[in-house]
């Protein structure tokens, strides 16, 4: 199981679960312009994404995956 979480749906732990498709895993969300932050939980470990290099750490220490959208 994949869940997608971030900072544009309150890191919700349980809204957004992906689905498997042919290339991977897809979770289709709308998005306004800005910084999101997010990370996938994925069999209940919270993890970046790996085909994103692009993180930034909290003041709590967490490191997160970042997506800048126009």
């Amino acid at each position: 199981q994949v869940i997608l979480s971030g900072s544009f749906n309150g890191w919700n732990k349980n809204a957004l679960k992906m689905r498997r498709s042919e290339t991977g895993w897809e979770a289709e969300v709308p998005l306004t312009g800005g910084k999101h932050l997010y990370k996938f939980i994925v069999d209940g470990n919270w993890i970046t994404d790996p085909a994103n290099p692009r993180t930034e750490t909290s003041i709590e220490g967490h490191v997160n995956s970042v997506l800048f959208v126009r």
